[in-house]
């Protein structure tokens, strides 16, 4: 009875590698911007991995998986808060 429960997992385990992993190493980027979104996207997932092991340290496990994002968001909020700071100041 549960050989068909374990079939569907490995078909959807399958679909996953073969269709969705495919697809983003195939992905084609706008004419012209192929090098400016590579490079774009490799900061953004070294942000977001840092995220994970920055908030990871905490030990609390909810606030380690929420890292990648938090970190995401928290960057750039903080940058346009220090030029915010800076114009106000000038």
């Amino acid at each position: 009875m549960l050989v068909h429960f374990v079939w569907v997992i490995l078909k959807q385990f399958w679909m996953a590698i073969n269709v969705n992993i495919l697809f983003a190493v195939q992905y084609q980027y706008p004419k012209g911007m192929g090098l400016i979104m590579f490079v774009v996207d490799n900061v953004s997932l070294l942000n977001h991995e840092a995220g994970h092991m920055i908030f990871g340290i905490f030990g609390w496990r909810f606030l380690g998986i929420l890292g990648g994002t938090l970190l995401e968001i928290l960057i750039p909020f903080l940058l346009f808060l220090t030029a915010w700071n800076k114009k106000q100041g000038s």
